[in-house]
Protein backbone atom coordinates (compact mmCIF):
# COMPACT_ATOMS: atom_id res chain seq x y z
CA UNK A 1 0.00 0.00 0.00
CA UNK A 2 2.88 2.69 0.45
CA UNK A 3 5.28 1.83 -2.52
CA UNK A 4 3.42 3.93 -4.18
CA UNK A 5 1.94 7.28 -3.44
CA UNK A 6 2.93 10.20 -1.35
CA UNK A 7 5.01 8.31 1.11
CA UNK A 8 8.10 5.77 0.93
CA UNK A 9 7.54 2.12 2.72
CA UNK A 10 10.41 3.21 5.08
CA UNK A 11 7.53 6.05 6.31
CA UNK A 12 3.69 5.55 7.11
CA UNK A 13 1.50 8.28 5.45
CA UNK A 14 -1.63 9.92 7.33
CA UNK A 15 -4.35 7.21 6.51
CA UNK A 16 -8.03 7.65 6.70
CA UNK A 17 -9.89 4.54 7.04
CA UNK A 18 -13.51 5.10 5.95
CA UNK A 19 -15.93 1.69 6.62
CA UNK A 20 -19.75 1.99 7.05
CA UNK A 21 -19.22 1.14 10.54
CA UNK A 22 -16.85 1.36 12.90
CA UNK A 23 -13.96 -1.05 13.42
CA UNK A 24 -14.95 -3.71 16.46
CA UNK A 25 -12.95 -6.03 18.51
CA UNK A 26 -15.90 -8.32 18.74
CA UNK A 27 -19.58 -9.10 17.57
CA UNK A 28 -21.21 -12.16 15.97
CA UNK A 29 -21.84 -11.36 12.28
CA UNK A 30 -19.83 -8.47 12.59
CA UNK A 31 -16.38 -9.83 11.01
CA UNK A 32 -15.61 -7.63 8.17
CA UNK A 33 -15.53 -4.92 10.61
CA UNK A 34 -13.15 -7.49 12.85
CA UNK A 35 -10.94 -7.31 10.00
CA UNK A 36 -10.40 -4.06 9.81
CA UNK A 37 -9.40 -3.71 13.40
CA UNK A 38 -6.82 -5.72 13.13
CA UNK A 39 -5.47 -4.98 9.77
CA UNK A 40 -4.47 -1.69 11.49
CA UNK A 41 -3.91 -2.21 15.03
CA UNK A 42 -0.12 -1.79 14.75
CA UNK A 43 -0.11 1.27 12.40
CA UNK A 44 1.12 4.19 13.74
CA UNK A 45 -2.10 5.30 15.90
CA UNK A 46 -0.99 9.12 15.25
CA UNK A 47 -0.88 8.41 11.92
CA UNK A 48 -4.64 6.71 11.14
CA UNK A 49 -8.16 8.47 11.43
CA UNK A 50 -11.28 6.20 11.04
CA UNK A 51 -14.26 7.54 9.61
CA UNK A 52 -17.71 5.53 9.31
CA UNK A 53 -21.73 6.29 9.66
CA UNK A 54 -22.71 6.95 13.05
CA UNK A 55 -25.34 3.92 13.77
CA UNK A 56 -27.01 2.05 16.96
CA UNK A 57 -24.02 1.23 19.68
CA UNK A 58 -25.59 -2.27 19.36
CA UNK A 59 -23.00 -4.37 20.89
CA UNK A 60 -20.32 -2.90 18.98
CA UNK A 61 -16.93 -3.33 21.15
CA UNK A 62 -15.06 -0.25 19.82
CA UNK A 63 -11.18 -0.62 21.20
CA UNK A 64 -9.96 2.16 22.77
CA UNK A 65 -7.21 3.12 20.46
CA UNK A 66 -10.05 3.19 17.56
CA UNK A 67 -12.13 5.36 19.38
CA UNK A 68 -9.87 8.10 20.14
CA UNK A 69 -9.42 8.26 16.74
CA UNK A 70 -12.80 7.74 15.10
CA UNK A 71 -14.82 10.26 13.83
CA UNK A 72 -18.78 9.27 12.94
CA UNK A 73 -20.90 10.70 10.10
CA UNK A 74 -24.78 11.80 10.84
CA UNK A 75 -26.53 10.35 8.03
CA UNK A 76 -30.28 9.65 7.80
CA UNK A 77 -30.75 6.88 10.43
CA UNK A 78 -31.64 3.78 8.48
CA UNK A 79 -30.96 1.47 11.18
CA UNK A 80 -33.40 3.24 13.67
CA UNK A 81 -36.17 3.15 11.15
CA UNK A 82 -35.87 -0.39 10.60
CA UNK A 83 -32.21 -1.20 9.11
CA UNK A 84 -31.85 0.51 5.46
CA UNK A 85 -35.17 1.38 4.83
CA UNK A 86 -35.23 2.33 1.07
CA UNK A 87 -36.14 6.01 1.66
CA UNK A 88 -33.60 6.69 4.04
CA UNK A 89 -31.12 4.86 2.03
CA UNK A 90 -32.33 7.21 -0.84
CA UNK A 91 -31.87 10.36 1.56
CA UNK A 92 -28.47 9.31 2.05
CA UNK A 93 -27.43 8.85 -1.54
CA UNK A 94 -29.05 12.85 -2.40
CA UNK A 95 -26.69 14.06 0.42
CA UNK A 96 -23.82 12.09 -0.65
CA UNK A 97 -22.18 15.52 -1.76
CA UNK A 98 -22.60 17.15 1.63
CA UNK A 99 -21.12 14.20 2.86
CA UNK A 100 -17.91 14.05 0.60
CA UNK A 101 -17.85 17.89 1.66
CA UNK A 102 -17.34 16.50 5.09
CA UNK A 103 -14.62 13.70 4.23
CA UNK A 104 -12.66 16.49 2.56
CA UNK A 105 -12.38 18.51 5.61
CA UNK A 106 -11.68 15.85 7.73
CA UNK A 107 -8.67 15.24 5.74
CA UNK A 108 -7.35 18.47 5.21
CA UNK A 109 -7.81 18.68 9.20
CA UNK A 110 -5.60 15.45 9.45
CA UNK A 111 -3.27 16.02 6.81
CA UNK A 112 -4.49 12.29 5.21
CA UNK A 113 -2.28 11.42 2.38
CA UNK A 114 -4.36 8.20 1.68
CA UNK A 115 -7.84 7.23 1.92
CA UNK A 116 -8.46 3.59 2.59
CA UNK A 117 -12.41 2.78 2.18
CA UNK A 118 -13.60 -0.60 3.05
CA UNK A 119 -17.61 -0.83 1.92
CA UNK A 120 -19.17 -3.28 4.92
CA UNK A 121 -23.16 -3.41 4.78
CA UNK A 122 -24.21 0.02 2.36
CA UNK A 123 -21.32 1.14 1.05
CA UNK A 124 -23.00 4.55 1.62
CA UNK A 125 -19.76 6.36 2.55
CA UNK A 126 -17.46 5.21 -0.67
CA UNK A 127 -19.15 7.61 -3.09
CA UNK A 128 -18.14 10.59 -1.22
CA UNK A 129 -14.62 9.20 -0.32
CA UNK A 130 -14.56 8.19 -4.31
CA UNK A 131 -15.58 12.10 -4.58
CA UNK A 132 -13.22 13.66 -1.76
CA UNK A 133 -10.33 11.90 -3.02
CA UNK A 134 -10.61 13.02 -6.65
CA UNK A 135 -11.21 16.72 -5.42
CA UNK A 136 -8.10 16.64 -3.13
CA UNK A 137 -6.09 14.54 -5.17
CA UNK A 138 -4.60 11.77 -2.97
CA UNK A 139 -4.49 7.84 -3.87
CA UNK A 140 -7.68 5.97 -2.81
CA UNK A 141 -7.24 2.55 -1.93
CA UNK A 142 -10.25 0.54 -1.62
CA UNK A 143 -10.64 -3.03 0.15
CA UNK A 144 -13.28 -4.96 -0.70
CA UNK A 145 -15.16 -8.28 1.18
CA UNK A 146 -18.31 -8.45 -0.26
CA UNK A 147 -19.03 -8.28 -4.15
CA UNK A 148 -21.67 -5.00 -3.35
CA UNK A 149 -23.63 -5.27 -6.76
CA UNK A 150 -24.72 -8.74 -5.93
CA UNK A 151 -25.12 -7.92 -2.36
CA UNK A 152 -27.67 -5.36 -3.77
CA UNK A 153 -29.45 -7.56 -5.90
CA UNK A 154 -30.60 -9.58 -3.01
CA UNK A 155 -30.95 -6.95 -0.14
CA UNK A 156 -31.85 -3.73 -2.52
CA UNK A 157 -32.89 -4.74 -6.17
CA UNK A 158 -34.15 -1.43 -6.31
CA UNK A 159 -30.70 0.50 -6.26
CA UNK A 160 -28.43 -2.29 -8.22
CA UNK A 161 -27.85 0.15 -10.79
CA UNK A 162 -26.63 2.95 -8.43
CA UNK A 163 -24.16 0.48 -6.51
CA UNK A 164 -22.67 -1.07 -9.57
CA UNK A 165 -22.16 2.65 -10.92
CA UNK A 166 -19.82 3.53 -7.58
CA UNK A 167 -18.58 -0.37 -7.79
CA UNK A 168 -17.31 0.15 -11.18
CA UNK A 169 -16.29 3.62 -10.51
CA UNK A 170 -13.92 2.55 -7.94
CA UNK A 171 -12.47 -0.13 -9.24
CA UNK A 172 -11.55 2.04 -12.06
CA UNK A 173 -10.33 4.89 -9.99
CA UNK A 174 -8.32 3.28 -7.37
CA UNK A 175 -4.79 3.35 -7.14
CA UNK A 176 -4.82 0.01 -5.34
CA UNK A 177 -7.86 -2.50 -5.01
CA UNK A 178 -7.51 -5.49 -2.61
CA UNK A 179 -10.21 -8.14 -2.62
CA UNK A 180 -10.64 -11.27 0.16
CA UNK A 181 -9.86 -14.22 -1.99
CA UNK A 182 -9.44 -15.44 -5.18
CA UNK A 183 -12.96 -15.42 -6.21
CA UNK A 184 -13.17 -12.21 -5.77
CA UNK A 185 -10.19 -11.66 -7.65
CA UNK A 186 -11.06 -13.84 -10.62
CA UNK A 187 -15.18 -12.14 -10.40
CA UNK A 188 -13.33 -8.62 -10.74
CA UNK A 189 -11.19 -9.48 -13.45
CA UNK A 190 -13.51 -11.11 -15.63
CA UNK A 191 -16.67 -8.30 -14.92
CA UNK A 192 -14.37 -5.10 -14.67
CA UNK A 193 -11.41 -6.06 -16.40
CA UNK A 194 -9.04 -4.87 -13.10
CA UNK A 195 -6.23 -6.95 -11.46
CA UNK A 196 -6.57 -6.39 -7.48
CA UNK A 197 -4.37 -8.06 -4.65
CA UNK A 198 -5.78 -10.88 -1.89
CA UNK A 199 -5.46 -9.86 1.62
CA UNK A 200 -6.75 -12.96 3.31
CA UNK A 201 -8.09 -13.03 7.02
CA UNK A 202 -6.20 -12.13 10.14
CA UNK A 203 -5.82 -13.23 13.85
CA UNK A 204 -3.65 -12.88 15.95
CA UNK A 205 -1.89 -16.04 17.03
CA UNK A 206 -0.28 -14.97 20.23
CA UNK A 207 -3.93 -15.03 21.79
CA UNK A 208 -4.52 -18.51 21.07
CA UNK A 209 -0.69 -19.45 21.82
CA UNK A 210 -0.77 -19.72 25.33
CA UNK A 211 -4.93 -21.30 25.62
CA UNK A 212 -3.27 -24.36 23.58
CA UNK A 213 -1.03 -25.36 25.83
CA UNK A 214 -3.44 -25.00 29.05
CA UNK A 215 -6.51 -26.77 27.44
CA UNK A 216 -7.15 -30.21 27.96
CA UNK A 217 -10.15 -32.67 27.28
CA UNK A 218 -10.95 -35.83 29.70
CA UNK A 219 -12.50 -38.75 27.38
CA UNK A 220 -15.72 -38.70 29.62
CA UNK A 221 -16.10 -35.27 27.98
CA UNK A 222 -18.87 -35.68 25.11
CA UNK A 223 -16.99 -34.20 21.81
CA UNK A 224 -18.16 -30.59 20.90
CA UNK A 225 -19.06 -29.46 17.87
CA UNK A 226 -18.88 -25.22 17.78
CA UNK A 227 -20.14 -23.24 15.08
CA UNK A 228 -19.84 -18.90 15.56
CA UNK A 229 -21.52 -16.73 13.43
CA UNK A 230 -24.73 -15.46 12.07
CA UNK A 231 -26.80 -17.80 10.82
CA UNK A 232 -28.97 -16.82 7.69
CA UNK A 233 -29.16 -17.39 4.11
CA UNK A 234 -25.75 -18.12 3.39
CA UNK A 235 -25.66 -20.78 6.07
CA UNK A 236 -28.73 -21.93 6.79
CA UNK A 237 -29.15 -24.80 4.69
CA UNK A 238 -25.89 -26.27 5.54
CA UNK A 239 -26.55 -26.01 8.61
CA UNK A 240 -29.37 -28.12 8.01
CA UNK A 241 -27.01 -30.87 6.96
CA UNK A 242 -25.17 -30.61 9.86
CA UNK A 243 -28.31 -30.90 12.31
CA UNK A 244 -29.53 -34.01 10.49
CA UNK A 245 -26.00 -35.33 10.33
CA UNK A 246 -25.33 -34.92 14.15
CA UNK A 247 -28.47 -36.77 14.44
CA UNK A 248 -27.43 -40.03 12.45
CA UNK A 249 -24.11 -39.97 14.46
CA UNK A 250 -26.35 -39.97 17.80
CA UNK A 251 -28.89 -42.60 16.54
CA UNK A 252 -27.98 -45.03 19.00
CA UNK A 253 -26.59 -42.81 22.18
CA UNK A 254 -25.10 -39.19 21.98
CA UNK A 255 -22.16 -39.19 20.92
CA UNK A 256 -21.52 -35.48 20.35
CA UNK A 257 -23.16 -32.37 20.59
CA UNK A 258 -23.34 -28.57 18.92
CA UNK A 259 -23.07 -25.48 20.26
CA UNK A 260 -23.87 -22.52 18.34
CA UNK A 261 -22.58 -19.30 19.47
CA UNK A 262 -24.68 -16.87 17.02
CA UNK A 263 -27.70 -14.31 16.80
CA UNK A 264 -30.15 -17.64 17.35
CA UNK A 265 -31.52 -18.01 20.71
CA UNK A 266 -33.28 -21.20 22.37
CA UNK A 267 -36.70 -20.23 20.67
CA UNK A 268 -35.03 -20.06 17.47
CA UNK A 269 -33.66 -23.67 17.42
CA UNK A 270 -37.24 -24.95 18.00
CA UNK A 271 -38.80 -22.36 14.87
CA UNK A 272 -36.40 -23.76 12.69
CA UNK A 273 -36.90 -27.58 13.66
CA UNK A 274 -33.05 -27.90 15.67
CA UNK A 275 -34.86 -28.74 18.74
CA UNK A 276 -32.42 -31.71 20.02
CA UNK A 277 -30.77 -32.20 24.01
CA UNK A 278 -27.78 -32.13 22.39
CA UNK A 279 -27.67 -29.04 20.65
CA UNK A 280 -27.17 -25.68 22.04
CA UNK A 281 -27.97 -22.16 21.13
CA UNK A 282 -25.46 -19.65 22.87
CA UNK A 283 -25.28 -16.24 23.47
CA UNK A 284 -22.52 -13.93 21.20
CA UNK A 285 -19.54 -13.31 23.86
CA UNK A 286 -16.86 -10.66 24.20
CA UNK A 287 -13.43 -11.23 21.43
CA UNK A 288 -11.37 -12.29 24.15
CA UNK A 289 -13.76 -14.98 25.19
CA UNK A 290 -14.04 -16.93 21.31
CA UNK A 291 -10.43 -18.40 21.43
CA UNK A 292 -10.64 -20.34 25.01
CA UNK A 293 -13.97 -21.37 23.05
CA UNK A 294 -12.58 -22.73 20.30
CA UNK A 295 -9.38 -24.27 21.60
CA UNK A 296 -11.62 -26.23 24.23
CA UNK A 297 -14.07 -27.37 21.31
CA UNK A 298 -13.74 -30.75 19.36
CA UNK A 299 -14.24 -29.74 15.92
CA UNK A 300 -15.23 -26.40 14.06
CA UNK A 301 -17.68 -26.12 11.50
CA UNK A 302 -17.74 -23.98 8.59
CA UNK A 303 -20.42 -23.79 6.41
CA UNK A 304 -21.70 -21.91 3.16
CA UNK A 305 -25.20 -22.67 1.26
CA UNK A 306 -25.48 -24.82 -1.32
CA UNK A 307 -28.51 -22.65 -2.63
CA UNK A 308 -28.28 -21.62 -5.95
CA UNK A 309 -29.62 -18.13 -5.00
CA UNK A 310 -26.79 -17.50 -2.45
CA UNK A 311 -24.08 -18.13 -5.50
CA UNK A 312 -22.47 -14.86 -5.29
CA UNK A 313 -21.51 -14.98 -1.48
CA UNK A 314 -20.09 -18.50 -1.89
CA UNK A 315 -17.97 -17.68 -5.08
CA UNK A 316 -16.84 -14.31 -3.06
CA UNK A 317 -17.00 -15.17 0.48
CA UNK A 318 -14.17 -15.36 2.63
CA UNK A 319 -15.51 -16.22 6.17
CA UNK A 320 -13.16 -13.99 9.16
CA UNK A 321 -13.68 -16.67 10.99
CA UNK A 322 -11.98 -18.78 8.94
CA UNK A 323 -8.23 -17.67 10.37
CA UNK A 324 -10.05 -17.61 14.07
CA UNK A 325 -10.35 -21.53 13.62
CA UNK A 326 -7.33 -22.57 11.89
CA UNK A 327 -5.20 -20.53 14.66
CA UNK A 328 -7.36 -22.93 17.57
CA UNK A 329 -5.17 -25.54 16.41
CA UNK A 330 -8.54 -27.72 16.38
CA UNK A 331 -9.37 -29.87 13.18
CA UNK A 332 -12.38 -28.14 11.11
CA UNK A 333 -15.02 -29.49 8.71
CA UNK A 334 -16.09 -26.98 5.73
CA UNK A 335 -19.60 -28.07 4.55
CA UNK A 336 -19.58 -25.67 1.13
CA UNK A 337 -19.82 -26.29 -2.67
CA UNK A 338 -16.79 -27.33 -4.77
CA UNK A 339 -16.46 -23.81 -6.43
CA UNK A 340 -16.92 -21.82 -2.85
CA UNK A 341 -13.37 -20.04 -2.02
CA UNK A 342 -13.50 -22.04 1.71
CA UNK A 343 -13.60 -25.60 0.21
CA UNK A 344 -10.68 -24.74 -2.74
CA UNK A 345 -8.54 -22.99 0.21
CA UNK A 346 -9.45 -25.94 2.78
CA UNK A 347 -8.14 -28.50 0.29
CA UNK A 348 -5.12 -26.26 -0.53
CA UNK A 349 -3.78 -25.85 2.54
CA UNK A 350 -4.98 -28.75 4.48
CA UNK A 351 -7.37 -27.07 6.77
CA UNK A 352 -9.24 -29.70 7.77
CA UNK A 353 -12.09 -32.14 6.35
CA UNK A 354 -13.97 -30.99 3.25
CA UNK A 355 -17.43 -32.16 2.20
CA UNK A 356 -18.47 -30.18 -1.05
CA UNK A 357 -21.85 -32.22 -1.22
CA UNK A 358 -25.13 -31.50 0.31
CA UNK A 359 -25.18 -34.50 1.98
CA UNK A 360 -26.09 -35.35 5.83
CA UNK A 361 -24.63 -39.13 5.38
CA UNK A 362 -20.92 -37.66 3.95
CA UNK A 363 -21.16 -34.89 6.81
CA UNK A 364 -21.85 -37.91 9.79
CA UNK A 365 -19.24 -39.64 8.10
CA UNK A 366 -16.62 -36.97 8.42
CA UNK A 367 -17.61 -36.40 11.90
CA UNK A 368 -17.33 -39.87 12.80
CA UNK A 369 -14.20 -40.30 11.67
CA UNK A 370 -12.69 -37.38 13.64
CA UNK A 371 -14.47 -38.62 17.03
CA UNK A 372 -13.48 -42.57 16.68
CA UNK A 373 -9.87 -41.29 15.69
CA UNK A 374 -8.02 -38.70 17.49
CA UNK A 375 -4.90 -39.07 16.16
CA UNK A 376 -6.10 -37.97 13.08
CA UNK A 377 -7.70 -35.21 14.41
CA UNK A 378 -4.93 -34.05 15.89
CA UNK A 379 -2.81 -34.11 12.82
CA UNK A 380 -5.67 -31.79 11.19
CA UNK A 381 -5.73 -29.32 13.49
CA UNK A 382 -2.08 -29.13 13.55
CA UNK A 383 -1.85 -28.32 9.66
CA UNK A 384 -4.70 -25.75 10.10
CA UNK A 385 -2.33 -24.27 12.90
CA UNK A 386 0.26 -24.30 10.13
CA UNK A 387 -1.88 -22.43 7.77
CA UNK A 388 -2.68 -19.82 10.14
CA UNK A 389 0.90 -18.90 10.51
CA UNK A 390 2.00 -19.14 7.29
CA UNK A 391 -0.97 -17.25 6.07
CA UNK A 392 -2.87 -15.64 9.08
CA UNK A 393 -0.72 -14.34 11.08
CA UNK A 394 -1.32 -10.66 11.92
CA UNK A 395 2.01 -9.88 11.78
CA UNK A 396 2.29 -10.92 7.97
CA UNK A 397 -0.92 -9.81 6.97
CA UNK A 398 0.10 -6.13 8.45
CA UNK A 399 2.94 -5.70 7.03
CA UNK A 400 1.77 -7.15 3.55
CA UNK A 401 -0.66 -4.67 3.57
CA UNK A 402 1.57 -1.73 4.57
CA UNK A 403 4.61 -2.12 2.94
CA UNK A 404 3.62 -4.52 -0.45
Amino acid sequence: MLKDGSAMASSYPSLMVVSDWPPVYTGIGMSSCIVLCRLFKSYPHDRILFVSQEVRKRELHIPEWVSGRLEKIKMFPASLLGFNLPGSMMANILIQKLIARKIASLCRKAGTEVIFVSPLYDGLLLRPAIIAANELNIPLVVYFMDDMVKAYEIMWPEYVKYASGWQEEVLMGSDMIYVNGPGMQSTYRTRYGVESQILTNIVDLEEYSGLRKLSSRTSKEVPTIVYTGTVYGAQQDSMENLVEAIDIVNRVGIVCRLDIYSNLMEKDLSLLGWERPYISAKRPVDGNKIPSILIKSDILFLPLSFDPRWNYTVKTSAPGKLAEYAASGRPILIHAPPEADISIIGRERNLGIVVDRPDPALLAGAIQSLIENPSYAIELGEKALDAARNHYDQNIVQQRLYFD
